[in-house]
């Protein structure tokens, strides 16, 4: 368990830097081509953002519930949480930065 959460850490850590390298506007990329691409593209971040938030949400109400971690399992489900969250983030900062295709990989882990 705790292997598989160190392999998905490590794949985030590669999407966040790869992509940060790499990031661009994908919004504005989009309404370079046409403007109902980018409408279409604003409207996808839009959704994205307010999902995202909505998770986001979801995931700390959960957390608050669950209380201290008693044992091994439990702790390793607050690594796994956490590291949702730290993932959420960055979508949510990808997003802001219109890097969808950042958001989707990542939330896409999550």
């Amino acid at each position: 368990m705790i292997n598989k959460n160190l392999k998905k850490l490590t794949l985030i850590l590669f999407l966040t830097c790869a992509t940060t390298v790499q990031a661009m506007d994908d919004v504005a990329e989009m309404a370079g081509i046409s403007e109902a691409a980018g409408s279409s593209a604003a409207a996808a971040v839009s959704q994205m953002s307010v999902d995202t938030s909505k998770v986001t949400a979801n995931i700390a109400a959960a957390t608050g519930s669950l209380g201290a971690a008693t044992s091994e399992m439990a702790q390793a489900l607050d690594v796994s949480i956490a590291q949702a969250q730290s993932a959420l983030s960055f979508a949510t900062e990808s997003l802001a930065a219109g890097d969808m295709t950042a958001a989707i990989q990542t939330m896409s882990l999550v």
